[in-house]
């Protein structure tokens, strides 16, 4: 068995002979993967012919690639006045067929009892050197995959990478403009332009204090969500907010985007005024919104990957499960909010707050989607 997932339902898939070369089958949800090369051959000529006149053509899809974990291209393949979308990778060439899709193209399965080998006599020579081709190129992607990942394709997010934050390895399409998340951080950048040079100032300002969280008519409270005490704080969740908000907002919809935004804010804030209500220590609670954004983001996305780049780990990209990764992330920044020890657990307490948010909306969401709702 090999190490390729199913995209849908996250089990092993496993070898599975066909005439002609191998399928990667998922006992579970019934769909296959193979190669494009291969899906042509086992289809008509004028079925596999429209995978190629049409994969130039089509927008990303939402279904990542089994063997290289980028995101398909979803074809509309014709057969018999019948449209059904069929994922293909442009990236590897591995194409994604849902259970049935197969019979649906006109292929019709052989005895899956007879494990195909390149070391069988009784196959023809070209078959069996085709066989061990496919088991090679197979064998090299996987050692791929044990050794590290790719690097993402883009400077801007190998510099994310370099500076230890979170890569999307699966870019997807978006249904509609995020405006919610770019005026967001948009509003991030410009505060902090403003108040450069005066940061300090700044805080003491239109920051939020515990000791007087209300300033100003109470503006402060509100002022504060988009605040940030350094250049690195504010790079850091402006990347994050516009790298995974847009995909949150895109589902979600920008007024219920912006109450899981503001909402977990708002929560997050309480918590920390209830731990410690008459510290001086100033608190920025944008990151704890976008702490309920990424936990939102896991539970809507669980077939997606993350990329990170390691220094110390033999510097190596490494891709992890959007829930292992997301997760992992929002555990090693309570760690850091431990620090300074003063500050630690209003920091602490309030990013609480954020993920009990996030939580909660994700139940509310997949509820919602098993009963297909949005």
């Amino acid at each position: 068995m090999e190490y390729m997932r199913c995209p849908r339902c996250e089990s092993d898939l496993t070898k599975r002979p066909v005439p002609g070369g191998l399928t990667y089958h998922c006992a579970i949800c019934g769909g296959s993967a193979t190669t494009l090369a291969l899906a042509r051959r086992l289809l008509s000529q004028k079925v596999g012919k429209q995978f190629w006149n049409l994969g130039r053509e089509i927008v990303l899809g939402r279904v990542t690639c089994p063997a290289c974990n980028r995101l398909c291209r979803e074809v509309p393949v014709t057969v018999g006045g019948t449209e059904i979308p069929v994922d293909v990778c442009a990236n590897c060439q591995t194409v994604w067929f849902d259970s049935g899709e197969l019979l649906g193209l006109g292929y019709v399965e052989s005895d899956p009892r007879r494990e195909l080998s390149h070391k069988d006599p009784t196959l023809p020579q070209e078959v069996r050197k085709e066989l061990a081709v496919l088991e090679i190129e197979r064998e090299k992607a996987l050692e791929r995959l044990r050794s590290g990942a790719e690097p993402p394709e883009g400077f801007f997010q190998k510099l994310m990478g370099a500076l230890g934050l979170p890569v999307e390895s699966n870019i997807a399409s978006l249904s509609r403009a995020p405006w919610v998340t770019w005026s967001i951080t948009l509003t991030f950048i410009l505060v902090f332009l403003v108040t450069l040079g005066r940061s300090e100032e700044a805080v003491q300002t239109l920051g939020l204090l515990s000791h007087d969280p209300f300033r100003y008519g109470g503006l402060t409270f509100i002022s504060g969500f988009f605040v940030h005490k350094n250049l690195a704080m504010l790079v850091q969740n402006s990347y994050l907010l516009f790298t995974f908000g847009d995909n949150v907002e895109d589902r979600l919809g920008a007024l219920r985007f912006s109450l899981l935004y503001f909402v977990s804010c708002i929560v997050g804030t309480l918590f920390y005024l209830a731990v410690q209500p008459e510290d001086a220590t100033p608190l920025f609670p944008a990151g704890v919104g976008i702490t309920a954004v990424l936990v939102v983001y896991a539970a809507l996305f669980p077939e997606y990957r993350l990329q990170f780049y390691s220094l110390r780990l033999l510097q190596r990209w490494y891709i992890l499960p959007v829930r292992v990764a997301c997760f992992g992330w929002i555990a090693f920044q309570l760690l850091i909010a431990l620090f300074p020890a003063e500050a630690a657990l209003g920091a602490v307490s309030a990013h609480v707050g954020g993920i009990l948010v996030g939580l909660v909306a994700s139940v509310v969401l997949l509820k919602a989607k098993k009963r297909g709702g949005n």
